[in-house]
């Protein structure tokens, strides 16, 4: 599991994807675990999050998606 922390504005997203060279059994197995989300901080219209995820998932700013 590896933790990464963003923070995030108002009309701001995250997309949580399933990497794809993934093993899909492999990720099915990390899955079973779960992904948790933790609300760190909120303060000026801003909230920073602590995400903890299986490798196999990629977690991205939703404004790297258009890159």
């Amino acid at each position: 599991m590896g933790y990464l922390v963003l923070s995030r504005k108002e009309g701001e997203a995250i997309h949580l994807s399933i990497d794809p060279d993934a093993d899909p059994m492999t990720v099915l197995e990390h899955l079973k675990v779960g992904i948790f989300i933790d609300v760190n901080l909120i303060q000026g219209g801003q909230a920073k999050l602590g995400i903890e995820a299986p490798s196999c998932i990629r977690i991205l700013r939703s404004e790297l998606l258009d890159e």
